[in-house]
């Protein structure tokens, strides 16, 4: 389960954090009112916690950025060449479902870069034929660095190492 399912309840959750604070902060123990105190502490913990769990070092982050830069920098290079280019992507089996490499524009036939997943020769080959007009490139996803490999123009199938 995605955490954003649960958005629409957030303003419910601050409506009762909200309705706790205001009434933990009015209580008193003898005369004393501890109860300000304890709301604040409550607060004070829980930003505390939130700075303990932050991740300075960004690693979700910068994983996110590093594939999608990546992803960026590869489509640069590709639309600096001449000509029309189809990229078919292999993933790793232990690859995130959350980094996708393969998508396109709208009008796919039309566009520069066509990303298409690797399906295996016999899928591969109808593609190949489909975008016959294309230079097809390579890579590999979650295999370690990625590394963007262009076929042989005059072989009209996919080199694995």
């Amino acid at each position: 389960m995605n955490p954003h399912y649960l958005a629409p309840l957030v303003p419910i959750l601050w409506c009762w954090i909200g309705l706790g604070l205001s009434t933990l902060s009015s209580w008193k123990l003898f005369k004393f009112e501890v109860g300000l105190f304890l709301a604040i502490a409550c607060v004070g913990f829980a930003v505390l916690e939130r700075y303990d769990e932050f991740d300075f070092n960004h690693t979700r982050l910068a994983n996110f950025e590093l594939w999608h830069h990546q992803r960026r920098g590869i489509e640069a290079q590709l639309r600096s060449i001449d000509g029309l280019h189809l990229v078919l992507v292999e993933y790793a089996a232990t690859h995130s479902p959350h980094e996708e490499w393969c998508y396109n524009s709208a009008d796919i036939d039309r566009s520069k870069i066509v990303w298409a997943r690797d399906l295996g020769q016999a899928k591969n080959d109808v593609l190949l034929r489909y975008f016959s007009n294309r230079t097809v490139h390579r890579l590999a996803v979650g295999f370690g660095p990625v590394k963007l490999e262009t076929n042989d123009p005059l072989d009209a199938t996919v080199k694995k190492e």
